[in-house]
C-alpha cells in the first residue's frame, strides 16, 4: 500500500474501546456509513403473467435470479467517519479519538444508542494524518480507501410508502402471510450497516451480532459478516436472510463480491410472496451480470411442508441478456408421482417469447372418442407467432390445428385453420378456416375483418365443443372500413354468409355504405339526425337482387325540466330500389317516401319511504310515447335484410317494428308505460325496478312481411320487467308478456340468482314462449367441505321432453392445486343427436394445467362462476 493510501486509512487501537468500530456501529444503528462504488441496477419491471408452462416456471426462476442480482454487490463494509453526534480524529499514535458534539464521552461497548436525527446535514470527516500500522493485530476493520468518508444521517425507513411490499393474502392452508410487509429503504445509493460488535484487521474485519446490511431495496441479515479487502469478498454466515420486494432468500451461508457482480448462497430457501411460490436450491450462483445458475433447484406454490407438487431440476442456467434459460433433468411431480420429465429444457425467462411445446390437453367424448392435443408454440418474430396443435381423435383420426397471429403498428390479426383428412366417421376431409383482423389508421379510421369458411354444414355439429357452436347456422365473411369523428360515423362494408344445414341462403352486401350523425344545435334545443344507406344485395341463384338507397333525416326538440321532459321529433324516410331479376309484376325501381312523427314525454316523482327499517327513495316515472307513420303499400318491395323485431319493453318506444329498411311499419299509436324504482337512501343502490307498459293502436297495422296477416288488434301485449335485489346475496328478475285478446301469456322469463361467494352459487331459470319453448335451467356450485365443491347444470326442454344439456362434477381446490372431474351430456345442435363427454383437469397453480380446459363450460353454464385457480 502506498504511503498516501496508508495515510488515508483510519487507525484502530485494540486497547482503547472509546473509538472501537463496534461502538460507532451500535451507536449509529441504521446510519449511512458510505456509498457504493456504483449504483445498483434498477429493479426489473413486473413480469407479465404467461399462460404457458415454460413461461410461468421460468418467470419465477428469473425473479429469483434477478433478486440475487439486485442484492447488488452484497454487504459493504463501513467507511470510517463521523456521524452528526460525534466528532472523531486520529491522535498522534494513529488511534481514533472520538468525542460527542457538545461534550460527553463515547458510549460503552455494546450499548445501543439512538440514531441521528433525520435530515442532519452531513459533515465531512477530516482525513487522519499518516501513521504507521499498529504492530499488534487490530480488532477493528479497515474500510476501502477509495470510499469517501461521509456523515451518517438516520436511515430508519418509514412504515408506509411507495414501494412497500403488500402483505400476501392467501388461504391459511398455504401458510401464514407475512405479518410485517417489507418496506424498501430510500433509493439514495447509500449503504447502511448495523451490528452489535465488530473486530478485525486492516485487511479483514468481522461484524457479528444482528448484522444488517441495507442498500436501497435490498436488506441482508446474518449472525456474522466477514469482509476481505484483498479479494473484495463479503461472506455471511448464520441465519442468512436476504429480503427485497417480491423475494426472500434464507440459508446458512452465502458470499458476494463487493464491487463485482457475482455471489452465491448455499442450501438456500427462496420465497416469492407475490406469487405464493417458494423453493430450495443446493446452491444459487450469480456468475456475472448476465448469468445465474441454480443447482438442484426445486419450485412450488404449495406449503413448504409436504408440497402437493414440485418442479425440480438438477441445474438451471439463466441468461438475462438473451432472456433464455436452460434446465437439465426437469421433473414435475404431483403427490410424489412423476407427471413430466425431460433431460433438457430451454425456456424464456422474461416477456420475450420462445418456441417450444406447451402443456398437452386430453379428454373424451362419445362423438369423437378419446382426444389428445399437443400444442407447439412457434415464435416467428417479435410481432408474429403461431401455435400448431396436432389433435388425435380416436374415432375420427388425426386433426391438425393451427393459429397464426401478427401485430403491426396499425393492425392485429389472427389466422386459424383446422384440417381433418379422411374423417373415419364422416368419410370425407373436414376443414375450417377463420381470419380476424382489426386495424386503426390515425384517430378516425379503422378496419374490422372476419372471414370464416367450413368444409360442410355438419362441421360444428360433429366437432363443436359446445351447444352454441353445434347450433351454428351460418358463417360470416365480412370486411368493414369505419370513419368516426365526433357526431359523424361512416361505415363501408362487404359481407357474405356461408349457410350451414338447411338454412336458406342469406343476401350478401356487396358493398354497403352507411352514414350516421346526431348534430345538436348550439343555440337552440334542437338535434338534427342524419342517416343514409346505400347497399348492393347479391345472392347465388335466381332470387331477386339489386341496389337499395335509404335516406332517413330528422330533427328533434329537447324540452325538459327538473321533473319532466318532452321530445317531439319529425323525420322522413325515403327508400328506393334498382332491382335485377324482378318477379313477374314487380317494378324494377320501386320507391317509398314516408313521414314519421313522434312525441316522447315523461315525468319524474319521488318520495322517501322505508322497508324493514332501511330508508329508501321511491320513484314513479310515467311515460307516454306517440308515434304516427302513414300507411304505404310495400308488398312489392323485396325482403333483403328485414325481419320483425322481438316484442319486448324497449320495443314500446321504437319508430319501426321491423329491422332493416325493406319495411317501414305504419303506425297511429300511443305507448303508455310506468316505471318505479326503490333506491337505497344511503348508497343510492337500486333495490328494485319494476316497469309495465302497453301500446294502444288507433288503426290496423297493414304493413306486413310475406306470409303474415294484417294485425287488427287494438292493443299490444302487456309487457313488464322486474328486477329486485332481495338481499346482498340474492336477486330476482322477470320479464313477462301477456296477450289481452287471448288472455294468455305469450312469453315469460323468471330468473333467481343466489351467490354468497365464489363457492356458493345457485341459479334457477324458467323460459317460456307460447307454442315453442318451455325450458327449465338450473345450475349450482356448492361446497361439500373446505376444499371440495360440487357443480352441476341441467337445461331441460319441457315441450320436447328432452334434456338439452346436463353436466355434473366435483372440484377440489386449495391454495396450490385444483382438480375438476365433470361428466356432460348435450345435444349436438337443434334436433341433433346426443353426445356424452367426460372432462378431467388438473391445475398446478403458478405452473400449468393438465387435461381438458373446462373453465369456459362452467362459466357459461353457471352464472357467477369465476375461478381463482391461477395465481396472478
Amino acid at each position: 500500500m502506498s504511503p498516501a493510501a496508508a495515510a488515508e486509512q483510519p487507525k484502530f487501537d485494540a486497547k482503547r474501546k472509546l473509538c472501537d468500530f463496534s461502538q460507532l456501529t451500535v451507536r449509529a444503528r441504521h446510519a449511512d456509513l458510505g456509498r457504493y462504488g456504483k449504483s445498483a441496477p434498477a429493479p426489473p419491471a413486473q413480469r407479465q403473467q404467461r399462460e404457458k408452462i415454460l413461461g410461468k416456471t421460468s418467470k419465477h426462476l428469473y425473479s429469483l435470479a434477478t433478486g440475487l442480482a439486485l442484492v447488488g454487490l452484497a454487504p459493504y463494509p463501513a467507511t470510517a467517519g463521523t456521524d452528526s453526534a460525534w466528532v472523531c480524529h486520529a491522535d498522534a499514535t494513529g488511534a481514533w479519538d472520538c468525542q460527542r458534539k457538545g461534550g460527553g464521552s463515547a458510549p460503552a461497548a455494546g450499548t445501543p444508542a439512538a440514531a441521528t436525527t433525520p435530515g442532519t446535514s452531513p459533515a465531512v470527516t477530516p482525513k487522519p494524518p499518516a501513521a504507521a500500522l499498529p504492530s499488534t493485530p487490530s480488532t477493528a476493520a479497515a474500510p476501502r480507501a477509495s470510499a469517501p468518508a461521509t456523515a451518517m444521517p438516520s436511515a430508519a425507513p418509514a412504515a408506509t410508502g411507495a414501494g412497500a411490499e403488500p402483505t400476501a393474502r392467501r388461504p391459511t392452508a398455504c401458510g401464514p402471510a407475512p405479518t410485517t410487509p417489507f418496506v424498501p429503504g430510500p433509493a439514495d445509493g447509500l449503504t447502511r450497516i448495523n451490528a452489535d460488535q465488530s473486530s478485525g484487521t486492516q485487511q479483514h474485519f468481522v461484524l457479528s451480532g444482528n448484522v444488517e446490511v441495507a442498500r436501497d431495496n435490498q436488506r441482508l441479515r446474518a449472525d456474522h459478516v466477514i469482509y476481505d479487502q484483498a479479494s473484495d469478498r463479503a461472506t455471511a454466515e448464520g441465519h442468512v436472510r436476504l429480503r427485497q420486494p417480491g423475494l426472500q432468500i434464507t440459508g446458512p451461508s452465502g458470499h458476494v463480491q463487493v464491487h463485482g457482480d457475482s455471489g452465491a448462497f448455499d442450501q438456500a430457501h427462496y420465497e416469492l410472496p407475490r406469487y405464493n411460490a417458494r423453493g430450495d436450491a443446493a446452491r444459487i450462483e450469480k456468475l456475472d451480470s448476465d448469468r445465474t445458475r441454480l443447482q438442484q433447484a426445486i419450485y412450488t406454490t404449495c406449503p413448504a411442508q409436504n408440497p402437493a407438487w414440485i418442479l425440480s431440476a438438477s441445474k438451471v442456467d439463466l441468461y438475462q441478456r438473451e432472456g433464455i434459460g436452460t434446465a437439465r433433468n426437469v421433473t414435475v411431480r404431483f403427490q410424489h408421482v412423476p407427471l413430466f420429465y425431460t433431460p433438457y429444457l430451454s425456456f424464456p425467462i422474461d416477456n420475450r417469447r420462445k418456441s417450444g411445446f406447451l402443456a398437452p390437453s386430453a379428454g373424451s367424448s362419445g362423438n369423437s372418442g378419446a382426444e389428445l392435443s399437443i400444442p407447439y408454440y412457434w415464435n416467428i418474430a417479435p410481432n408474429q407467432d403461431a401455435t400448431i396443435t396436432p389433435r388425435i381423435l380416436a374415432k375420427r383420426g388425426l386433426q391438425l390445428n393451427g393459429e397464426y397471429r401478427y401485430l403491426t403498428s396499425n393492425t392485429r390479426g389472427i389466422l386459424g385453420a383446422e384440417y381433418l383428412p379422411n374423417d373415419r366417421v364422416y368419410g370425407k376431409d373436414r376443414w375450417l378456416v377463420g381470419y380476424q383482423q382489426q386495424g386503426s389508421y390515425g384517430p378516425h379510421w379503422s378496419t374490422n375483418v372476419s372471414l370464416n369458411s367450413a368444409s360442410d354444414a355438419n362441421y360444428f355439429r360433429d366437432l363443436g365443443q359446445t351447444l352454441s357452436l353445434a347450433s351454428t347456422t351460418s358463417l360470416e365473411r365480412r370486411a368493414d372500413l369505419s370513419y368516426n369523428n365526433g357526431p359523424w360515423s361512416v361505415l363501408g362494408r362487404v359481407q357474405n354468409f356461408q349457410a350451414l344445414g338447411t338454412t336458406s341462403g342469406t343476401y350478401a352486401r356487396l358493398p354497403q355504405l352507411v352514414v350516421n350523425a346526431d348534430l345538436p344545435d348550439p343555440n337552440r334545443p334542437l338535434t338534427y339526425h342524419i342517416y343514409g344507406e346505400a347497399v348492393r344485395f347479391g345472392q347465388n341463384g335466381s332470387a331477386v337482387t339489386g341496389d337499395r338507397l335509404d335516406l332517413y333525416p330528422g330533427v328533434s326538440m329537447n324540452l325538459h325540466g327538473p321533473a319532466w321532459y318532452v321530445t317531439p321529433k319529425a323525420s322522413v324516410r325515403f327508400t328506393q330500389y334498382a332491382l335485377d331479376n324482378p318477379a313477374p309484376g314487380q317494378a324494377a325501381s320501386p320507391d317509398r317516401t314516408t313521414p314519421i312523427l313522434s312525441l316522447d314525454s315523461g315525468l319524474y316523482f319521488e318520495r322517501d319511504t322505508a322497508f324493514g327499517g332501511h330508508p329508501l327513495v321511491q320513484t314513479l316515472e310515467p311515460r307516454l310515447y306517440y308515434l304516427y307513420v302513414p300507411y304505404t303499400n310495400q308488398s312489392a318491395f323485396p325482403v333483403f335484410d328485414t325481419t320483425a323485431l322481438d316484442f319486448r319493453f324497449a320495443q314500446l318506444f321504437r319508430e319501426n317494428r321491423f329491422t332493416g329498411a325493406d319495411r317501414q311499419g305504419d303506425a297511429n299509436q300511443v305507448a303508455a308505460a310506468v316505471t318505479t324504482r326503490f333506491l337505497d337512501s344511503r348508497s343510492g343502490q337500486e333495490r328494485l325496478r319494476a316497469s309495465l307498459g302497453e301500446i294502444f293502436y288507433f288503426r290496423d297495422r297493414r304493413v306486413i312481411l310475406p306470409g303474415e296477416s294484417v294485425d287488427r288488434s287494438s292493443r299490444s301485449a302487456l309487457v313488464s320487467e322486474v328486477a329486485a335485489a332481495v338481499s346482498q346475496r340474492s336477486s330476482v328478475s322477470t320479464a313477462w308478456q301477456w296477450d289481452p285478446s287471448s288472455r294468455q301469456t305469450d312469453k315469460a322469463v323468471l330468473r333467481y340468482h343466489y351467490q354468497v361467494d365464489q363457492r356458493r352459487i345457485l341459479n334457477l331459470e324458467y323460459r317460456y314462449l307460447r307454442g315453442y319453448v318451455k325450458q327449465v335451467d338450473a345450475s349450482a356450485l356448492w361446497p361439500l367441505s373446505r376444499s371440495w365443491n360440487a357443480l352441476a347444470r341441467w337445461n331441460y326442454s319441457v315441450s320436447d321432453n328432452k334434456t338439452l344439456e346436463a353436466f355434473a362434477g366435483v372440484e377440489y381446490n386449495n391454495c396450490c392445486w385444483a382438480v375438476r372431474v365433470v361428466g356432460r351430456r348435450y345435444v349436438n345442435g337443434f334436433g341433433g343427436a346426443e353426445n356424452t363427454a367426460i372432462y378431467l383437469q388438473l391445475v398446478l397453480k403458478g405452473l400449468t394445467s393438465v387435461g381438458t380446459h373446462v373453465e369456459q363450460l362452467l362459466e357459461r353454464g353457471i352464472l357467477g362462476y369465476g375461478n381463482d385457480l391461477y395465481v396472478q
